[in-house]
């Protein structure tokens, strides 16, 4: 039985929203003088949403919260006590695995080894979070989006959820709007137009990191450039499927999510995006023979931003001199590979690098020592540091396979172009990984929800036991 979304079920998804939005809003402003204020419209807003996800069709539900993710750990500054992005896509997950009407697929589901490794992960991390004693809330929600449990569970039913190509479509659509989003808003913030920035925190130099760099919601440039970076491999993926002005509206995606990048100022970024790029391209065979068309057209696009964007030839150099965030990376990984050999096999449990590395921070001969109390801006030595060996090999294993797997494998014809998008995705998410700690949801949510969706074709990977539909039903 295939799934049909009714008219009106991106109205009442949108509808479910706003009301969270108006309703989280007059319960902040109450919770000075009712708190139990908060407790009940918390809770019928939950209930509305719990009822939109039991019979939205769950690509909507899913695709609706992986964009809400963009403001995840900010949403307390839009009016909202909890970020709606969370309960969307647990809703939405629990909607799959308990065959909603929503859902409307009846195939049974069944758990892979892949699948087994990454709960086997997602425990050994909470065993190590309540032997550190860092179960508090931000340690958590490190664990939920950054770790990757919320992720995981999206990798498990995105087979179910992003069956049909009508299903695929909504989820690309979303992204090319985001993309558009944040690519004009990169631009807005560079040019100076706050007035147009939306939401407004965006341009509050107390709200975030890197502030002067095209920041986005995410309000920290690097994960701003691989979002845009995922966003521009959507629409390229819909240029293999879309006609007449979606189309366009691809082309327009692609160039300026490429100048967005730009603007982030962060070579994590750059590199992410043109590695990712080149790697896709030259993966497809039809595609090579476009790699220096396409590397022509970024060049162009590149000399024209820096013709039209005040000052940013000046702000490129500037931070393509700028020697200090190296320093900072080298001192961390000095003190990462540090606490690696004093605790080599379980580490110094979950979220413990910020409070446990200064003791381990050493001053080199020939830059100076900084950088105490950040976390180390690489995802393999930090799960290492705190997880221990062990952990780091369970992660890699189960990350390995669920990202790696769906592109290694001969996979369905019909999900080619997902798979050769896949190469793109993983490889600036891995990039930006190596410079960076991945703090935020959107960019790992979203590279697992895209491995989902491809490995749906590897009957080893994939919990779904159906077939793929190849057409609009």
């Amino acid at each position: 039985m295939s799934v049909r979304a009714t008219p009106l079920q991106l109205p009442v998804l949108a509808g479910g929203v706003i009301g969270l939005w108006v309703l989280a809003a007059v319960a902040s402003s109450r919770a000075d003088r009712a708190p139990s204020l908060v407790l009940v419209l918390g809770g019928l807003t939950a209930l509305a949403l719990a009822v939109i996800a039991w019979h939205a069709d769950p690509a909507w539900t899913l695709s609706i919260g992986a964009a809400a993710t963009m403001f995840s750990g900010n949403w307390a500054l839009l009016g909202f006590p909890i970020g709606p992005d969370r309960l969307m896509l647990l809703f939405g997950v629990a909607a799959v695995l308990a065959r909603s009407p929503g859902v409307g697929w009846r195939a049974p589901l069944r758990a892979r080894a892949v699948h087994v490794l990454l709960l086997l992960v997602s425990l050994y991390a909470l065993v190590s979070a309540v032997w550190a004693e860092t179960t508090d809330t931000a340690s958590i929600y490190a664990l939920l989006d950054r770790f990757g449990v919320v992720p995981f569970l999206v990798f498990l039913v995105a087979p179910f959820a992003f069956r049909t190509v009508r299903q695929r479509t909504i989820l690309l659509g979303t992204l090319v709007a985001i993309g558009l989003y944040l690519s004009l808003t990169a631009i807005a913030e560079s040019a100076g137009l706050t007035a147009v920035v939306i939401p407004g925190y965006i341009t509050d130099p107390n709200v975030g990191i890197h502030f002067g760099r095209s920041r986005g919601p995410f309000v920290e440039a690097s994960a701003n450039g691989l979002a845009m970076a995922m966003c521009a491999t959507a629409a390229a993926v819909g240029l293999t499927m879309w006609t007449g002005r979606a189309r366009l509206v691809a082309w327009l995606t692609i160039g300026l999510c490429s100048v967005g990048v730009l603007l982030t100022l962060t070579r994590s970024a750059w590199i992410a995006a043109v590695l990712g790029g080149l790697f896709a391209m030259l993966a497809a065979r039809r595609l090579r023979r476009y790699v220096l068309p396409a590397a022509a057209g970024l060049v162009i696009v590149v000399a024209i931003a820096l013709a039209t964007v005040p000052s940013l030839s000046s702000n490129i150099s500037s931070r393509a001199a700028d020697e200090s965030p190296v320093w900072d990376r080298r001192n961390m990984v000095t003190a990462a590979l540090g606490m690696i050999d004093e605790r080599p096999l379980v580490g110094f449990g979950w979220a413990t690098f910020a409070t446990e590395s200064p003791d381990y921070f050493r001053q080199a001969d020939t830059y100076p020592q900084q950088g105490e109390g950040l976390v180390v801006h690489n995802v393999p030595l930090l799960y290492a540091a705190q997880l221990g060996l062990i952990g780091f090999t369970l992660w890699a294993l189960a990350a390995g396979l669920a990202l790696l797997g769906p592109i290694l494998a001969r996979g369905a014809p019909q999900l080619y172009a997902w798979r050769i998008g896949l190469i793109a995705v993983v490889t600036g998410w891995a990039v930006v990984g190596m410079f960076a700690p991945l703090s935020q949801a959107f960019p790992n949510l979203m590279v697992f929800m895209w491995a989902g969706i491809v490995a749906a074709g590897v009957p080893w990977l994939s919990a779904s036991t159906g077939s793929i539909e190849t057409d609009h039903a």
